[in-house]
C-alpha cells in the first residue's frame, strides 16, 4: 500500500507538470539537457556512450575522468552542494549520471554543477 505522503507528492508534481503544460516541461528539460551536455563536452567530459547517440531528456550519463576515482568526484561533488549518481554493475564507478529534471532542472544550480570543471 502506498503511503499518503507519496500519493501527495506524486499529485502535486503531475499538478505543477500541467500548470506549466506537458509540452513546455519536456522541451524546458531537453533545452538543460542539451546546454548541459554541450558545457559538460566543452569543459572536456565524455558523454556514455557517446555524444551522437540519442539522448535522454531527462539524465545524462558521463564518464568518470581518468585523472580521479569515483569516490574522490563523488566526495568534491558533495563539499560544493552537488550531488551526481553513481552507478551500478559493469559502469560502477566508471560512469556517473546528472539529472535534468524536475528540481534538477533550474538554470541556476549551474554554477555548482561547473565544480566539476575543476576536477
Amino acid at each position: 500500500m502506498p503511503h499518503r505522503q507519496d500519493i501527495a507528492a506524486l499529485s502535486t508534481a503531475v499538478q505543477l507538470i500541467f500548470d506549466e503544460g506537458v509540452d513546455s516541461c519536456y522541451q524546458g528539460h531537453a533545452r538543460i539537457a542539451d546546454y548541459r551536455r554541450n558545457r559538460l563536452l566543452e569543459i572536456g567530459y565524455c558523454i556514455f556512450p557517446a555524444p551522437v547517440a540519442i539522448p535522454y531528456p531527462t539524465v545524462t550519463a558521463i564518464y568518470v575522468p581518468e585523472r580521479i576515482s569515483w569516490q574522490d568526484l563523488d566526495y568534491r561533488s558533495r563539499q560544493h552542494r552537488l550531488v551526481v549518481g553513481g552507478n551500478y554493475g559493469a559502469l560502477a564507478e566508471k560512469v556517473f549520471r546528472i539529472g535534468h529534471i524536475e528540481t534538477q532542472a533550474d538554470m541556476s544550480l549551474e554554477r555548482r554543477l561547473w565544480t566539476l570543471q575543476r576536477r
